[in-house]
């Protein structure tokens, strides 16, 4: 098992009340569609270029990556009911993008087109 995989492992854990007596717990329809994200992201990301893991308070999974080089930071949410939500800031000139998703792999879609290796 993946190191991506036991943190999904562990988030499928949480129990309501898990940030400082708030957060919800995280569905298992969020963990599989991340594993699903992550299992497609790994087909094109190098190991150690696929995003962080975290979960929200809110219940959702959220997937971090950023690229220094070019000023980019982006990350992905993934609700408990397959909701889809992108968001992206360009650091050198404070520009967002919002934007939401159909399914899973639009959402892997929206990180291979910002943030991949090849």
């Amino acid at each position: 098992m993946g190191g991506w995989e036991k943190r999904l492992e562990e988030l499928s854990h949480l129990e309501d009340g898990w940030y400082d007596g708030e957060g919800c717990s995280i569905s298992v329809d969020a963990i599989e569609n991340t594993r699903k994200i992550m299992g497609c992201l790994q087909n094109h990301y190098k190991q150690n270029n696929l995003p962080t893991i975290f979960p929200t308070p809110y219940g959702w999974v959220q997937l971090q990556r950023s690229d220094e080089e070019r000023g980019l930071y982006g990350e992905l949410l993934i609700g408990p009911q397959g909701q889809y939500e992108g968001y992206l800031l360009f650091y050198l000139t404070f520009q967002e993008q919002h934007h939401n998703f159909a399914d899973w792999s639009d959402g892997a879609s929206f990180i291979r087109t910002w943030f991949g290796d090849e």
